[in-house]
């Protein structure tokens, strides 16, 4: 090559190595200013989403406002959920969303609470409708340049505390006597006064009557009650003349006599371990003894 033209090709090539290395500065350094504007994120409200045999399932939504001039990409979330001080969630969510440039959109995230984390609030919180959470977590983004970005989210609110369904004894029938003692019929009523259905598995239970030990059995037929709602149940049960005459001897001296009455057990609801704990409950009261 000659020396003139070697040099002009030097000089061109130097010139164009000057010019690319500061294009490519240039947009390093628009990039990391982009990337320095982080996105907004606020809570808008967190809501009562479904209910199912397992679950209690919160919506939370969340308005993720984008400020730079490229769309932005969430890459996850992770989150704790605190309820009178008490952890009862924790976990981690691979979500993608794509936020647009320059705009805002909304992410809802549903967070499952079981059924038996609920009720146990219930043993903590005996004479509350309600009680206050604390929700912390993060959303991940995925930025440019820098890459993976937590913004930090931290709201409270309170949550509904489950009540454990009431029990009671409506009536005690005699459906047939003899001489070997006598069929009783027991119309027993479960009462759920949540704002919401309750799915039961089988009911376990006691029942005494004027401190007699009478029967014990498990109910598997009530299954979903309404909110706010009554199943009744009809529970047959034979007394031999003995018991029978413990039961009323002190007692029957109308014809329609009131009988004390305990009735105790346990709930199990769906996601219930089949050999774990349910939800204990006892009731007392007075029962006729209807002919």
């Amino acid at each position: 090559m000659q020396p003139n033209l070697a040099s002009r090709y030097s000089k061109w090539m130097l010139r164009f190595v000057l010019l690319a290395a500061f294009f490519f500065l240039w947009h390093c350094s628009s990039l990391k200013e982009l990337a320095v504007r982080q996105p907004e994120v606020s809570v808008m409200r967190v809501r009562l989403n479904s209910l199912s045999p397992h679950q209690l399932t919160l919506l939370l939504q969340l308005q993720v406002s984008n400020p730079n001039p490229i769309e932005i990409q969430l890459a996850g979330f992770d989150y704790r959920l605190m309820v009178n001080k008490r952890s009862v969630l924790a976990g981690k969510l691979e979500k993608r969303f794509s936020v647009p440039a320059n705009g805002a959109d909304t992410v809802e995230i549903p967070l499952g609470i079981p059924w038996r984390d609920l009720f146990a609030l219930t043993r903590e919180i005996s004479r509350r409708d309600s009680a206050y959470y604390l929700l912390e977590g993060g959303l991940v983004f995925d930025l440019p340049v820098i890459g993976e970005t937590r913004i930090p989210v931290r709201h409270r609110g309170t949550l509904p505390i489950p009540r454990i369904p009431r029990v009671a004894i409506e009536s005690v029938k005699i459906d047939r006597l003899s001489v070997r003692g006598a069929d009783l019929v027991l119309h027993l009523r479960v009462e759920n006064e949540n704002p919401f259905p309750l799915p039961i598995r089988e009911m376990q239970y006691r029942v005494q009557l004027n401190g007699l030990e009478l029967m014990q059995g498990t109910l598997a037929e009530l299954q979903k009650i309404s909110s706010r709602g009554t199943s009744r149940v009809v529970v047959p049960v034979h007394l031999n003349i003995v018991n029978l005459g413990n039961v009323i001897s002190r007692t029957f001296t109308d014809n329609q006599p009131s009988l004390n009455y305990r009735i105790n057990g346990q709930f199990f609801l769906f996601d219930s371990p089949d050999s774990g704990q349910g939800l204990p409950f006892e009731y007392r009261g007075n029962v006729t003894l209807v002919k």
